[in-house]
């Protein structure tokens, strides 16, 4: 086991002061030197940060809107399939049927402009997001595999990450996730917007080619159903893609 740090690297979340961009994650690790692990306060990392009411508000609408489209998409899909088949030459259920389809399959690509926008500010005050990194990432020189386990139900903590990430430090890597959640409309399209990709390894390899650093749970769908609210499992021993993939790129983790 490795030896525990002594200093680190902390972002100390977006209510600790102005907001500070930085174009790359060096220039962002040079203007935030790293502090000793002993000079943190203790609890400072969990503090939950006060929002008003109207962030919260925000924040909730928000979260129904995405991830929450899981729980309601579904409705709107079945009402124009069933709308179809029952009147396959109205001209309503062809148009509505067509929209579907444009949903599902039409191209949707990174949206930097989206990402950039205040809905991440505001998901970092939201959910408090802060930061710990043991050491100053290279990506300009390196394609990373970024390893965040456990999966959870939901990875708020990873896309906050890769949100961070891309918005402050100008890291910009790219979230992998289910194949499935890219033929559902709504969470394709924000997952697309913030640079995620579809979590089949030749996908990977193909972003790990083009110079691009890659970020994932090795538990994956499976981890799900092994954590709980009083235990957090990671499913690593059996999980031999990752390790494939940094023996034949090369690439840091």
């Amino acid at each position: 086991m490795s030896k525990a740090p002594e200093s680190v690297f902390v972002y100390e979340g977006e209510s600790a002061g102005p907001r500070k961009l930085y174009k790359s994650f060096s220039a962002f690790c040079q203007a935030n030197p790293p502090k000793p692990v002993k000079n943190i306060p203790a609890g400072s990392m969990s503090k939950v940060e006060k929002i008003t009411w109207q962030d919260d508000l925000m924040g909730m609408f928000l979260l129904l809107v995405w991830p929450g489209c899981l729980l309601w998409i579904w409705f709107p899909i079945i009402w124009v399939v069933q709308n179809f088949l029952f009147n396959p030459f109205s001209l309503s259920a062809i148009f509505y049927l067509g929209v579907l389809l444009y949903a599902v399959f039409a191209p949707v690509r990174y949206w930097k402009a989206g990402v950039d926008s205040w809905v991440n500010f505001l998901m970092m005050r939201y959910f408090s997001f802060k930061g710990i990194f043991e050491e100053a990432l290279k990506p300009e020189s390196n394609a990373y595999i970024l390893v965040a386990p456990p999966h959870g139900v939901f990875p708020f903590g990873n896309i906050l990450t890769l949100l961070f990430f891309h918005t402050y430090t100008g890291f910009h890597f790219r979230g992998a996730g289910a194949s499935v959640l890219y033929r559902i409309p709504i969470m394709r399209h924000v997952m697309t917007w913030m640079g995620c990709i579809d979590a089949g390894w030749s996908t990977m390899q193909r972003t790990l080619n083009n110079g691009h650093s890659v970020g994932l749970s090795t538990g994956g769908i499976a981890e799900l159903f092994e954590s709980s609210t009083d235990s957090e499992t990671i499913i690593i021993k059996n999980r031999k893609g990752s390790k494939r993939g940094k023996e034949e790129r090369r690439t840091e983790r």
